[in-house]
């Protein structure tokens, strides 16, 4: 398992209706938690277009992980995410109604 709190860079992408969109977290927003086992960071839009957003990633007791996120109408509710680790880095990605969004987090 990766330590969330050693992560220093977060990239995503999010996809819906055939449309894509790029974003990078603001470096000062990324803040990993070591007791809670989670990541918080604010992602802005590559291109500037859409509003930042709120995101926290979370390791569960059973080491799934979810992620949840203020652009969605709950910003608590919890949406499950695949993970696929290498080394210091990992990505997930989440596919539901809203779209597909994969969160590339490195050291």
């Amino acid at each position: 398992m990766i330590d969330l709190s050693s992560i220093t860079s977060v990239h995503a992408v999010w996809t819906d209706d055939g449309s894509s969109y790029v974003y990078e977290a603001l470096p000062e927003s990324v803040r990993g938690n070591e007791d809670s086992k989670s990541i918080r960071f604010t992602l802005r839009e590559v291109d500037g277009q859409d509003d930042d957003l709120e995101i926290v990633i979370q390791q569960k007791v059973d080491g799934s992980y979810t992620f949840k996120t203020d652009y969605y109408d709950d910003p608590l509710r919890e949406y499950p995410v695949k993970i696929f680790v290498a080394g210091d880095e990992f990505i997930s990605y989440f596919r539901g109604k809203e779209g597909t969004v994969y969160f590339h987090l490195g050291g």
